[in-house]
């Protein structure tokens, strides 16, 4: 462990819990847009007739699995230009 964390004072220690947790939380709600738009692209963002809203998600988690990538922004940019490619396919033909 650092030798310097002990010597700094209560607050700042405080402050960095406060910036971690605001940290972390940004991430998850930005990895849980990601899944939603995955869901949604593939129409199961919302419970089919007569379904529960748990049994959805069941459903759901078969269909999408959520792994590490070294490389999260070039990958982000590539899937991004190619749903906007698409989209741009999509309104060029009506």
């Amino acid at each position: 462990m650092n030798s310097q964390v002990p010597t700094t004072s209560l607050k700042i220690r405080k402050v960095v819990i406060s910036l971690c947790n605001i940290i972390a939380t940004r991430e998850a709600r930005l990895s849980a847009a990601g899944i939603h738009g995955i869901l949604k692209k593939i129409g199961r963002d919302m419970p089919k007739d007569g379904e529960t809203q748990e049994k959805s998600h069941q459903r759901a988690s078969e269909s999408v699995e959520v792994i590490h990538s070294n490389d999260g922004s070039g990958v982000g940019a590539a899937i991004l230009a190619a749903s906007n490619s698409q989209y741009l396919e999509d309104s060029e033909t009506n």
